[in-house]
């Protein structure tokens, strides 16, 4: 259905409307049974307008927007790999990106030659800012791993899975099945914070893993964390 051309009616009324002798209003562009479009202007003191969203529409507790890593794409397995990665940045310039994750023995086993290194640890200056995450429960081969991880270069940021509940890492006694044992995390994270010293580490857990699931039990986790050296978890 074709548009009948606008009258000098509502012609005048847009010219209006951008006119900065005018305070700013709000309209509606309705279709009218004759084809025509009718501005119904609304004052917009009549609207509840919130500020405009910071990345993640949220504000910290001192009131400053929380940073561009509150948004994540968080480490998957056999998906965010490099490629992956170069394809999120392209959706978006500041969200945190993750690696997957990588397990301590496998990185450490395949530190030579380089080509085994690269596909393990490869990452281009366009994906920061980017984080690696490991996997173990050993505290020095997860603090050789982040050395490891810091001498290749190019993480922003080096975190301890301590959140995944596949039943296959569980097995292995690692992921969520490390928030168990706060004193064995602590120590991780201690061992990773002396051996990658130039380089964040970060702890992701859940809010709870089996009969440990209190607040109290969270803080405890939380605490030990802190109490190695973790920045954020």
């Amino acid at each position: 259905m074709s548009t009948a051309p606008p009258t000098s009616d509502t012609t005048h009324a847009a010219s209006a409307y951008r006119s900065s002798s005018i305070p700013p209003r709000c309209f509606s562009l309705d279709p009218s049974p004759a084809g025509r479009s009718n501005f119904h202007w609304r004052d917009p003191r009549e609207y509840r307008l919130e500020p405009l969203p910071t990345l993640g529409g949220r504000f910290g507790p001192d009131g400053e927007p929380w940073p561009a890593s509150r948004l994540s794409v968080a480490p998957m397995m056999e998906v965010t790999d490099r490629h992956f990665r170069f394809m999120m940045r392209l959706l978006s310039r500041k969200c945190k990106l993750y690696t997957e994750m990588v397990v301590d023995q496998t990185l450490l086993y395949n530190l030579e030659p380089y080509v085994a290194q690269e596909y393990f640890l490869g990452n281009t200056e366009v994906e920061h800012p980017v984080a690696l995450q490991l996997g173990g429960n050993d505290p020095e081969l997860l603090g050789r791993a982040a050395a490891a991880a810091e001498a290749y270069g190019g993480y922003d940021e080096i975190n301890l899975n301590c959140g995944c509940p596949s039943p296959k890492v569980s097995e292995r006694c690692f992921g969520a099945r490390l928030m168990l044992d706060p004193e064995r995390v602590r120590r991780i994270v201690s061992s990773m914070v002396r051996q990658a010293s130039k380089t964040e580490v970060t702890v992701k857990c859940r809010i709870g893993a089996d009969d440990r699931d209190s607040y109290a039990e969270l803080c405890e986790f939380v605490l030990a964390c802190k109490a190695g050296g973790a920045g954020t978890w």
